[in-house]
């Protein structure tokens, strides 16, 4: 189950295919309940990558949701920090193969890392899943990060 985490999609959000305007109030829908509609708008994303649900996916991005904004999982750190990745990330950390072609063609940034420090390309080679490989690398991902925990690289 995802949590929105408006914070980071304003930062993450800002000049990324949105307009200014809507970057700026972090794509909150008129109404008192606009920000709890956009947390849950963005949680159902996240599920729907982890799913492969393709057109899930396609509905959601078409109702305007921030395709590379981060969300919260359940999953913590041993420190207690709340582990945040992007639907792109859920996609292949499932092995959606489809899934993670429809977020790239969609424009999903390919080299964001998730709040562990591990970017989409470094999940995919540590899986072994050479044809999600090749996607990230078409969608110029980068090679050059190191994972801060165990100082590898996906290379």
């Amino acid at each position: 189950m995802f949590v929105w985490s408006n914070a980071f999609a304003r930062r993450r959000s800002a000049g990324r295919g949105r307009s200014s305007k809507k970057a700026a109030k972090g794509g909150k829908r008129k109404g008192g309940k606009g920000e709890a509609k956009a947390a849950a708008d963005t949680a159902k994303l996240g599920v729907a990558a982890q799913d492969g649900d393709c057109p899930a996916i396609t509905g959601l991005l078409d109702s305007g949701l921030d395709i590379n904004a981060l969300v919260e999982t359940k999953t913590k750190d041993k420190d207690g920090k709340i582990y945040r990745t992007t639907a792109l990330r859920e996609a292949i950390a499932h092995k959606h193969e489809a899934a993670v072609r429809l977020l790239l063609d969609r424009g999903a940034n390919p080299n964001p890392a998730n709040s562990f420090g591990n970017t989409p390309f470094m999940n995919a080679a540590r899986d072994g899943l050479l044809p999600i490989m090749r996607m990230l690398l078409e969608a110029q991902a980068d090679l050059g990060p190191v994972d801060p925990g165990s100082a590898w690289t996906a290379p």
